[in-house]
């Protein structure tokens, strides 16, 4: 197997699996290990350079920029996502959401890209194979994307953080061991078709150095089912790492799973990670992203989940297919009705952190003292809302 090991400090700023897909066999590669540096990632801007009619938008993975009139000349200029306060009107290239929960979504995006923070943590990245090294260049542009995101919204992921690229059990056996890393999948010839986190709380001998872990899994089942989902996984999982190193109470594997229902756990990373899409493809709104992904990209997650309650998205072991793998879909829309409704951010954040009994029977009470709110309240506002949105 070819082992290839690669270290990128984030510029600027954590997760449990994606749905099933199937995954082929890769190709035998030659033994290989190559170092790759931080520069051959960084995303290509095309500032400055011409362009052919005025007004026009393109969204690059530096960002989005408008062509724009300098002098006698037409020419690429960065256009920021743009918000409205009480006190303000700025102009934005982004459509602003029509809907009041996903209008206040955006303006937390165009909060996050005014903070984006300096260097703040090291993602390194290895892999055991190099047949899909273009898939993986482009998700590691993703995971600095996110990790400076996430930073700025106030949930920075682990300071040493590893994303391993796996395409068998067996090649994660043996980049993990040649890190000094634990993992939970070993010694299997069979292709890896998802992805998962491995929290420092739940493992705490992850990596010999303290480094906590990101199955990558094989990039190339990523984008089988749309555009977005392969952007999504990396910072979907990177968000599960913030999850499992700071929750309260993290047992073995399942970590947060145990006590909180799968629409809180998953429909949080699932935000996160379309947040961090939305704020650098501006074409769309962070609500015109959501029914993109679910009218055309992932019509499945859609169709399954109408009629679908939040009740029904608490269990956290049920297999799929089932209503409580909704929360990947449909549970984002109430993450988002709970930041925009029950406190924002902070609200959020002390719900993943302030948990101190386990067992997710104990969740209710939890929220009433986070909230002030029952929660059987927020779940009818959030069925109310889900009809509003066009879900049922």
């Amino acid at each position: 197997m070819c082992i290839v090991c690669q270290t990128i400090s984030v510029g600027a700023a954590a997760l449990t699996g994606i749905l099933p897909i199937a995954t082929p066999e890769p190709a035998a590669v030659t033994p290989s290990l190559t170092a790759v540096s931080q520069s051959a990632f960084q995303p290509t801007s095309i500032g400055g350079t011409s362009c052919k009619r005025t007004g026009q938008v393109r969204s690059t993975s530096a960002g989005s920029f408008r062509c724009t009139n300098v002098g006698s000349r037409r020419v690429w200029r960065r256009s920021a996502i743009a918000t409205t306060t009480t006190t303000t009107t700025t102009t934005t290239t982004t459509a602003v959401p029509s809907d009041p929960v996903a209008r206040k979504i955006h303006d937390i995006i165009a909060t996050a890209l005014g903070n984006l923070p300096a260097q703040v943590a090291e993602i390194e990245y290895l892999s055991d194979s190099s047949t899909y090294a273009n898939l993986e260049t482009e998700a590691k542009k993703d995971g600095l994307k996110a990790a400076r995101f996430f930073h700025a919204l106030g949930f920075p992921i682990p300071p040493k953080t590893i994303v391993m690229f796996a395409q068998t059990g067996t090649g994660l056996k043996n980049i993990a061991s040649a890190r000094g890393c634990r993992q939970r999948t070993l010694g299997s010839s069979e292709p890896i078709s998802d992805s998962y986190a491995q929290g420092a709380r739940a493992f705490p001998e992850t990596c010999t150095d303290g480094s906590v872990v990101v199955l990558g899994g094989a990039p190339q089942t990523w984008g089988r089912l749309g555009t977005t989902d392969f952007h999504g996984v990396l910072p979907h999982e990177l968000f599960h790492q913030w999850q499992m190193t700071n929750t309260k109470d993290c047992g073995p594997w399942i970590c947060g799973d145990a006590d909180f229902p799968r629409w809180f756990w998953e429909g949080t990373a699932q935000v996160m990670s379309r947040l961090v899409w939305s704020s650098w493809n501006t074409n769309r709104s962070v609500q015109e992203w959501h029914d993109y992904s679910y009218t055309v990209e992932r019509r499945d997650m859609r169709s399954m989940c109408v009629g679908i309650s939040i009740e029904t998205m608490e269990n956290v072991v049920e297999p799929w297919p089932g209503p409580s793998w909704c929360a990947y879909s449909k549970g984002q829309l109430a993450v988002e009705y709970l930041i925009a409704n029950y406190g924002g951010l902070d609200t959020l954040r002390k719900l993943h952190t302030e948990k101190t009994t386990p067992g997710l029977s104990t969740f209710p009470n939890f929220f009433r003292s986070i909230t002030g709110r029952p929660l059987t309240e927020f779940y009818s506002e959030v069925n109310s809302y889900f009809k509003a949105r066009g879900w049922d």
